[in-house]
């Protein structure tokens, strides 16, 4: 493949198959398990949040992801994400293997981990953005259940599960604005959970554990390009699909990394005063090498934060505000 050229929608090719995949689910398993154990909520019943997640192995085959609310005033809850779907993204993270020079400053890339030496940099590289892509899928399905969104469902709606790929045409025409609405907002919450886990992943000097990046800019780079491998597989999932609940690959990668320069805001200043210019050129820049559409067109870009503006008050007039699980941090109770 040449290094310039066309740009990029990549989510399989040669030589890759489900059997190099398969050994990863267990590890996926570890990583829902860890997540769990940190966000903790309780419900507007005042129920502990009870969520059981789970990466269906049986069926391969079956790509898609869910939340849903099983009893409120028990607080328990369920998400799914299917072993097809973790494969799928696994492959779009391979696209971090190729000859394609996404990442100029790769080769200064130092692994520290002496047992990953032989897997080489692009390998290791490809399969932390395997992780972060997972994660942001499985914070999106958590954060449905932490935002109300699933109680909502099932207090005022004749659906109860927020699916990733789900059925519009079983969606009431008059839902479909507000569940447009509840997926940008897990949309953005996930990338902010997402922002917190990276960091601890990152090490003590924020460069990572396992492998070094060159710098703190270059974390940051590799993110809204691992990110905008996400939005480019879920595009190709999407082709075709007519009034779908969830916004363009375009819209997605948007939010994600407009959210990852609001964590920044919030919680490293400093350093979101730096980044806060470079993230939308680089996300540009990712957007026209994987042929996210309207994705690199300052018009388009600036279209798109003006649709989204919309959503908050959207949330705002459903009311699903209401049913928001309240948040513990390590000094309480955090809305």
């Amino acid at each position: 493949m040449s290094k310039k050229g066309n740009p990029i929608i990549y989510i399989g090719g040669p030589g890759y198959r489900y059997e190099d995949f398969e050994p990863l689910i267990g590890s996926i398993d570890e990583h829902i398990k860890e997540v769990l154990s940190v966000l903790k909520a309780e419900n507007v019943k005042g129920a502990t949040s009870n969520i059981k997640m789970v990466v269906d192995v049986f069926n391969p085959e079956k790509v898609g992801a869910f939340a849903k609310t099983v009893d409120i005033c028990n607080g328990t809850y369920y998400a799914e994400m299917t072993a097809g779907l973790s494969y799928h993204v696994w492959l779009a993270s391979r696209v971090f293997e190729t000859d394609y020079d996404f990442l100029p400053w790769l080769k200064s890339i130092k692994i520290r981990d002496k047992n990953l030496k032989k897997s080489g940099r692009k390998k290791l590289i490809a399969d932390f953005a395997y992780y972060l892509c997972s994660y942001a899928i499985i914070l999106h399905e958590l954060s449905h259940i932490y935002l109300g969104h699933t109680d909502f469902l099932k207090s005022k709606s004749s659906s109860e599960v927020l699916n990733e790929f789900p059925d519009e045409s079983e969606i009431a025409r008059n839902d479909l604005t507000v569940r447009y609405a509840f997926e940008a907002e897990a949309d953005r919450q996930s990338i902010e959970f997402l922002m917190a886990f990276l960091e601890g992943a990152l090490g003590k000097d924020g460069m990572g554990i396992h492998i070094r990046f060159p710098s703190r800019l270059a974390v940051y780079e590799f993110v809204i390009y691992a990110l905008t491998s996400l939005t480019a597989l879920l595009q190709q999932m999407s082709l075709g699909v007519k009034n779908t609940v969830h916004p363009d690959a375009n819209v997605r990668q948007y939010i994600f990394y407009s959210s990852v320069i609001a964590y920044l805001k919030k919680r490293q200043p400093d350093l979101s005063n730096v980044l806060e210019t470079k993230i939308p050129i680089w996300a540009m820049e990712a957007g026209k090498k994987m042929g996210i559409l309207k994705s690199h067109d300052p018009f388009d870009v600036m279209r798109t934060a003006l649709d989204l503006a919309k959503v908050d008050d959207i949330l705002k007039e459903s009311g699903v505000r209401e049913f928001q699980h309240k948040m513990y941090t390590s000094e309480g109770m955090d809305s």
